[in-house]
C-alpha cells in the first residue's frame, strides 16, 4: 500500500514526538495539528526539500578540520574514515578558502583594477 505525503507526514511527525518521550494521546493531538499548519502554510504551493547530503558533508568536513592538528593525519584517517589523499585536498582546499576569504577581507571583498 503506498502511502500519500500526509500520512507520511504525519508517520515522521508520531515517530518523532515517540523518539522524544512525547506520549501517545498527546501526539495524536500534536502530529494533525502541525499537518495542518503545513497546509495552512504551504497548500497549494510547490515545495522542493532539499536533501541534506551537503550539509552532512560540510559537517563532517568541519569535523575534520576542528580534528587535525597538522601532524595527525593517520589518526584522522582512521577516526572519519578517509583516505590520506583526500585528507590533503580538504586541507588544500580549506587552506585556499581562508587565503580567499582573508584577501576579500583585505581588499573589501572587491579587487582594484590596478591589482587586475
Amino acid at each position: 500500500m503506498k502511502l500519500d505525503f500526509y500520512q507520511k507526514l504525519e508517520a515522521i511527525i508520531l515517530d518523532q514526538l515517540s523518539k522524544n518521550n512525547i506520549n501517545q494521546e498527546a501526539a495524536l493531538v500534536i502530529a494533525p495539528a502541525i499537518i495542518a499548519d503545513v497546509i495552512h502554510q504551504f497548500g497549494g504551493s510547490m515545495v522542493y526539500l532539499k536533501n541534506q547530503t551537503q550539509a552532512r558533508t560540510d559537517e563532517k568536513h568541519k569535523a575534520i578540520l576542528a580534528d587535525f592538528n597538522g601532524s595527525n593525519h593517520d589518526e584522522i584517517c582512521r577516526k572519519h574514515g578517509i583516505t590520506r589523499i583526500w585528507l590533503n585536498k580538504l586541507l588544500k582546499r580549506n587552506a585556499e578558502k581562508k587565503i580567499a576569504d582573508r584577501d576579500a577581507d583585505v581588499v573589501g571583498g572587491a579587487v582594484p583594477r590596478d591589482l587586475i
